[in-house]
């Protein structure tokens, strides 16, 4: 990440640059939205900075756990909540700015909305809803994932270490009768998953795709 600057009509042109991540896991990240908002602040008022601005720079900056919005806060089943600040618009006097906001699977979506209505409320700023995917958990004890675990630990020969993610998958399709299986392993090196150059090496792959077999063969004909 950083910045460069160039002459322009009538000032200057500023870019940021930043650092792609996964908005579930927006700390892997440098967001270059949010480095240049805190850059203006630092050479601009709060007046004439505006609402919009300070709002983002104040409550939002470069935190991915939203503790200055108010809205921070984790469990044990699925670990903390993220906030990842997306596209962000200022044209034609029009602002607009995107939260991409992963709550945890035991924490109340709509309270967590209200808390960040009342943030941007007191800088005379509305909030609206676009998409609420409620989260998807399964425990570790029910029947699905014990036949998981044991199809891993057949083929591999090790104990499954079962994680839950912000990430939203194909298992939402099955209504909380699925959760993602594999095809990662633990030992293996950064996939660059979502990002540019995304790879997976063929022999855990196929390794993979014994484990599901394995996995399948389980479910059919399990009593």
């Amino acid at each position: 990440g950083g910045f460069s600057v160039e002459a322009a009509c009538g000032g200057a042109k500023v870019t940021s640059r930043g650092k792609a991540a996964h908005a579930m896991m927006p700390h892997e990240g440098i967001n270059a939205a949010s480095r240049l908002i805190l850059l203006l602040s630092q050479v601009f008022t709060k007046n004439e900075l505006g609402s919009f601005f300070t709002f983002l720079a104040e409550r939002i900056g470069m935190e991915t756990d939203g503790r200055s919005a108010g809205i921070a806060q984790s469990d044990k089943e699925s670990g903390g909540l993220t906030l990842n600040l997306g596209l962000v618009s200022a044209a034609d006097g029009s602002r607009s700015a995107g939260l991409d906001i992963r709550y945890p699977v035991t924490s109340d979506g709509e309270s967590t909305l209200r808390t960040l209505q009342s943030a941007a409320g007191d800088y005379g700023l509305r909030t609206e809803v676009q998409l609420d995917n409620k989260p998807l958990y399964m425990p570790e004890g029910c029947g699905l994932v014990k036949i998981l675990k044991d199809a891993y630990r057949s083929v591999t020969g090790k104990d499954a270490a079962l994680y839950a993610t912000g990430g939203g998958t194909y298992a939402r399709e099955m209504h909380g009768r699925a959760v993602a299986f594999g095809p990662f392993f633990p030992e293996e090196p950064d996939r660059r998953l979502h990002n540019s150059d995304e790879n997976i090496d063929i022999n855990y792959y196929m390794l993979h795709a014994q484990v599901c077999l394995e996995a399948m063969y389980r479910m059919f004909t399990a009593e």
